[in-house]
């Protein structure tokens, strides 16, 4: 689309909001006055700034253990960089893990067991299929590393956003409330961007040199709606001026000379009022004032530069103590004993000219040591990265008490983590994917393979048999022919010993998902432990008592934690006389269908009506 010639140009606002995030620094402590400084507990006048890239690129260079200043000192020596923060970030990766199979799927009453269990197993397939499982990976590495991580819905997925190409307002609360949000597609080919058609790209005249390549900017925002209206070619009739709305613009910005700032022109390709921005974030720990959150890397900043300093101080002394120097008060004694006197020589000394070596020794490793060993104790308490957190054993003679306190406390500030991890990615899968997950499984038909050593195998083989049973029966009894019921499950036998069901779902078959089943990670909006706990507790009262109830309530506390009774072992029923036990390989089953059912278990005619007589 061509960009018309308004009062707001967006290739102006993108390259002013650019400049306002590379370029300038926020305070995060104390408040400036114009030129003096409030301040309460302190009498100097300096300020905490802060700038975002700035952060991210440090954050990256000590994650590859690089510093900032070059690898060499101001003596061209090579200097050594003891990487503190990489280690504590991957153990909070390890201990914050979450996987595909702690999304679940309960049951809010004991009818819904079957459908939760099946519903399960779809959305493990629609995970499979989305590739989720990489993102979730992606993002439990990348969350205690840069304090925070970003999750965008593109089209119908999910996609994890990197914060090297991601600039936004620095001290936004949060993304939704950010008074711009810009993520930059560096190197874009014009085939890329032609491909880009498909979802409502507009290239118009856009061209680009044969190899050359440009950057797209997609930035999130308000404009006015004026703006938006002409370059969408809709009337602006009954518009006020200082109407603003949430608004998505892709485009790329023409370089221009500085004499013509105010000119600034480019190419939009996609403009689209929005009513609910499609970011969703999380924090590993968060500091008031700024929007990128404070991770471990960040944390271990001060502790990685009092090693690295610690470090090759005792490098370069070590390298002074290993050398040998001598001295000596006699002009005629060899300048480099080590080059010129040989084996065997004998040196002329005059009197009082005795040659005495240099101490060189290094004095202070013992101190050095003891420093370095403070501060990685100070490292392990800023990140409870604690032997009882890392699998190391505890030092000889600590008390037991003590590491099962370390213990704790290291298990509740990760579950803290983890917890935040869980929170995000439900409410992306709640907002993003479940909509497109439940309106694909309510719009068609699906069939689910269950093989016999699958969990929950028992429990739909019993229901396809009371199924296929009860519509063998209904049949007969439309038809007018009666059928003895012993004689019907004797024929239904064979079911029992059956290797796979293919479960043949109807379209109509979720259509109240929303009042029968929720997604849980975390356990934050159901206490589903709390649940398990009276559960268990009521099925060991009417165990105790033989209540038959008890069966029903042990068979619920699995169903809330995922699992059946099933997943411990088939118990083979008793072989009905007469009847050999011929096993069928698979059996189909339509689960809640309106079809007669289509399997190896249909009835003759001939032998109903015999059971008729």
């Amino acid at each position: 689309m061509d960009n018309k010639l308004l009062s707001f140009n967006i290739f102006r606002q993108i390259n002013n909001e650019l400049r306002d995030y590379f370029g300038s620094r926020i305070s995060i402590s104390g408040k400036k006055t114009g030129s003096s400084l409030i301040r309460y507990l302190s009498k100097k006048n300096s300020v905490y700034s802060y700038n975002q890239a700035e952060t991210i690129s440090i954050i990256d260079m000590y994650w590859n253990s690089k510093f900032s200043s070059g690898e060499r000192d101001d003596q061209n020596r090579q200097k050594l960089f003891m990487n503190v923060g990489k280690f504590r970030s991957e153990v909070g990766s390890k201990q914050t893990d979450i996987d595909a199979k702690n999304f679940l799927f309960y049951p809010e009453d004991y009818a819904s067991t079957v459908g939760a269990w099946l519903m399960q197993q779809e959305f493990k397939n629609y995970t499979k299929d989305t590739y989720f499982g990489e993102l979730i990976n992606e993002c439990v590495e990348n969350f205690p590393k840069y304090g925070t991580i970003v999750l965008k819905k593109v089209g119908k997925k999910l996609e994890f956003v990197p914060l090297q190409t991601l600039r936004n307002d620095q001290s936004a609360r949060d993304l939704n409330s950010a008074s711009y949000v810009i993520e930059e597609h560096p190197d874009m080919s014009f085939k890329e961007i032609s491909d880009m058609k498909k979802n409502g790209w507009n290239i118009g005249n856009f061209t680009l040199p044969f190899g050359q390549t440009t950057t797209v900017y997609e930035r999130t925002g308000t404009v006015p709606l004026k703006y938006l209206n002409e370059l969408n070619d809709v009337s602006n009739e009954g518009v006020s001026d200082d109407k603003v709305v949430d608004a998505i613009v892709i485009c790329t910005i023409d370089k221009t000379p500085r004499s013509k700032k105010n000119l600034e022109q480019g190419h939009t390709f996609y403009a689209k009022e929005i009513s609910d921005r499609p970011y969703r974030e999380a924090h590993w720990s968060k500091q008031h004032g700024r929007w990128l959150g404070v991770g471990e890397m960040e944390n271990q900043i001060p502790n990685q530069v009092a090693k690295n300093v610690i470090v090759n101080i005792l490098k370069n002394a070590f390298e002074w103590s290993s050398k040998r120097i001598f001295q000596s008060q006699d002009d005629g004694v060899a300048n480099n004993i080590a080059r010129e006197v040989k084996d065997g020589d004998v040196l002329l000394i005059e009197p009082n000219g005795e040659i005495k070596q240099v101490d060189m020794a290094a004095r202070f490793s013992m101190e050095a040591q003891q420093m370095m060993n403070e501060w990685e104790k100070n490292s392990d308490q800023k990140s409870f990265t604690y032997e009882v957190a890392t699998g190391e054993a505890l030092p000889s003679g600590t008390p037991f008490r003590l590491g099962v306190v370390l213990s704790n406390a290291a298990n509740n500030y990760f579950a803290l983590k983890r917890e935040k991890l869980g929170i995000l990615l439900k409410k992306a899968v709640l907002d993003f994917l479940i909509p497109d997950f439940i309106k694909k499984a309510i719009s068609g038909k699906s069939t689910v393979l269950v093989n016999a050593d699958m969990p929950g195998y028992e429990v739909l083989r019993k229901a396809a048999e009371d199924y296929t049973v009860s519509q063998v029966l209904r049949s007969s009894i439309l038809s007018g022919k009666l059928i003895d019921m012993n004689l019907i499950k004797q024929l239904i036998n064979p079911i029992q010993i059956a290797n796979q069901l293919f479960i043949k779902r109807p379209a109509d078959f979720y259509n109240n998902i929303k009042t029968k089943f929720d997604l849980t990670i975390t356990g934050e909006a159901t206490d589903i432990e709390k649940k398990i706990t009276s559960l268990t507790t009521l099925y060991q009262i009417l165990q105790a008592r033989g209540d038959p109830r008890a069966e029903a309530v042990l068979e619920r506390v699995l169903a809330l934690s995922g699992e059946n009774i099933s997943s411990f072992g088939v118990v083979p029923p008793p072989l009905v006389p007469g009847i050999p036990p011929t096993a069928a390989p698979r059996v189909n089953v339509n689960v809640a269908g309106k079809e007669e059912p289509k399997s190896s278990l249909a009835i003759p005619e001939t032998t109903q009506t015999e059971g008729s007589k």
